[in-house]
């Protein structure tokens, strides 16, 4: 090894050097006394220039800002590698600054939780002594990512709360009625028939022998008969049949209203069961990271009780853990809304190791497509038939004001008791035309109806492509922001590391360490509520598709209806 001379400027340089072979980026190696001098080392004992206590916390932890032009001479050049150059330095001991009795990567270390499940993370990473080569495998919080429960449990789940669910029973209530007016309609293709039963029995008469009431006179004092009329429409100009197809665009836009329904239970579903698991997730590092500050704050009180920080100083502390404490009150009150919310739905209380959600169902490849999909819609299909029906509908009262042609027969049993053989039998055809009466207002009101349901049904289907094109772009949206916040959380752990590194070795202060993991907790935090909008936007993008009941595996009863 060349002979190095030992200079205060040739010094302070292979330090700098040895720190940066022998520690992580932005980790010093020996720690600079108050004024800012190298703190050097004797053969014999070794030695530290000590500060006296302070008052604040300092703001950098090299000390005083150097001149711009050092006095000190220039530092030899030397041809070797910094290995070469740098020699070992043993640790300064002896006088050195207070540190905590526990040391802050003991009190980072993880609790002791159960774990809810694969990808269920009980507490924040660890803190490692090689930040630089952390690469996320195995990472508690990136685990979240990369798990998932099982996709037939998840679909059970999802079909068990829709086939519960009230409103699914109102819609299905709704397609019965809607399937008994088609039925009515349909009954117009058929005969009628109309039977009348009469009986009377006369408590008192009395006629005076005049000719003007011999007809009165010769009716019997009790007398039943029987009326049958039977009669059938020949020729209403289509009249029937346009009420048949109204009937029939009615049931076909009850069914999709059934599935509208279920894929809107579906999602309050899956929302649910999203919320649970991120919240508790949440909750868990919250918890976690909760019991860390604790400890810091306690280590922090022995640092003012040495005289290395203010008393001052013990409010930043006090303020960092009332946010987190309002943030846990937080997680907790969203936990409980959403068990609340699940158990409505599913009628049982959430698993204790619900799991994240996989992804079920084919997404469209691009936004027009999307665009194109949202056709299938439920929503767009029922307002399509409704426009349809009230189209049919005023198409029946159109052709009704035309002239009508029916046949009929007429038969009459007279004294049924009475008589033996008393009876006559009539045939009859009609043509019948109803003229006045408001007829042409009523057509008039059908055909405004007709035209105010086919606009609704244009604006739902451009609604519905709207909708389409905006989850698609969400999900591509929230996609990259998730790799962002992926590769933001292993930075933040990097920087958590090196700096609790760094303050190992009695450099930077408690504060430091604090801020960079806050800034850690919040980077996985954020990690964590994004992927749980990313998997929540993948179902959206699937209901705005029209795809969810399928991806599910949930019977569509407009596909029923419509066989």
């Amino acid at each position: 090894m060349r002979n190095i001379p030992h200079s205060p400027a040739s010094f302070f340089a292979l330090t700098m050097a040895a720190s940066a072979m022998a520690a992580p980026v932005g980790v010093a190696a020996a720690p600079i006394s108050a004024g800012g001098s190298m703190v050097a080392q004797d053969a014999g004992q070794p030695r530290a220039s000590v500060p006296g206590p302070v008052t604040s916390s300092p703001s950098s932890p090299f000390g005083p800002t150097p001149p711009s032009e050092s006095p000190l001479p220039p530092m030899p050049t030397t041809t070797g590698g910094l290995d070469d150059a740098a020699p070992v330095l043993p640790s300064i001991e002896g006088e050195a600054l207070p540190l905590p009795e526990r040391s802050v990567q003991d009190a980072a270390a993880p609790v002791a939780e159960p774990r809810q499940g694969p990808g269920s993370p009980s507490s924040l990473a660890a803190p490692l002594s090689q930040p630089l080569q952390i690469s996320g495998i195995g990472d508690p919080v990136l685990e979240l990512g990369r798990a998932g429960s099982s996709a037939q449990a998840f679909r059970l789940a999802v079909a068990a709360a829709v086939d519960r669910n009230p409103a699914l029973g109102e819609a299905e209530a709704a397609a019965e009625e809607a399937k008994a007016i088609r039925g009515e309609a349909r009954e117009g293709l058929f005969p009628s028939a109309e039977l009348n039963v009469t009986s009377y029995n006369t408590i008192s008469r009395a006629f005076s022998n005049d000719i003007d009431n011999i007809i009165e006179r010769s009716r019997p004092r009790a007398r039943t008969d029987a009326q049958l009329a039977v009669n059938q429409t020949l020729f209403d100009f289509g009249a029937t049949f346009s009420r048949i197809a109204a009937g029939g665009a009615r049931m076909r836009a009850a069914a999709a209203a059934i599935d509208d329904t279920a894929s809107q239970i579906a999602l309050r579903t899956i929302a649910a069961w999203y919320d649970i698991y991120t919240y508790r997730a949440l909750l868990r590092i919250s918890a976690d990271y909760q019991t860390n500050q604790s400890r810091w704050q306690g280590e922090f009180a022995q640092r003012v009780d040495q005289g290395v920080n203010a008393q001052v100083d013990v409010a930043r502390i006090d303020s960092s853990l009332a946010s987190l404490n309002t943030r846990v009150a937080r997680y907790e009150r969203a936990v409980a809304n959403a068990e609340a919310q699940f158990a409505q739905l599913t009628g049982q209380a959430a698993p204790a190791q619900l799991m994240r959600a996989p992804f079920l169902g084919d997404l469209p490849a691009t936004q027009a497509t999307a665009r194109a999909a949202a056709i299938d819609v439920p929503a767009v299909r029922s307002a399509s038939e409704q426009a349809d029906a009230a189209t049919r509908d005023a198409q029946a009262l159109r052709r009704g004001v035309l002239p009508n042609i029916s046949a009929g027969i007429d038969a009459g049993r007279y004294g049924v008791f009475e008589t033996e053989r008393d009876y006559d039998v009539r045939a009859r055809i009609t043509l019948s035309q109803r003229l006045g009466g408001g007829t042409t207002s009523r057509v008039k009101q059908a055909t405004a109806r007709a035209t105010g349901a086919s606009a609704r049904a244009r604006r739902v289907e451009e609604e519905a492509a709207r909708d389409a094109a905006i989850a698609w772009s969400d999900l591509q949206a929230l996609n990259r922001q998730t790799e962002s916040l992926e590769q933001g959380y292993l930075s933040a752990r990097q920087s958590r590391d090196a700096v609790e590194a760094r303050f190992r070795i009695s450099r930077g202060t408690l504060f430091d360490v604090i801020n960079a993991n806050d800034a850690y907790f919040g980077a996985a935090a954020a990690y964590i509520e994004s992927l749980a909008d990313r998997d929540a936007a993948h179902y959206v993008l699937l209901a705005r598709t029209g795809r969810l009941l399928t991806a599910l595996e949930i019977d569509s009863a407009y596909r029923q209806a419509d066989q």
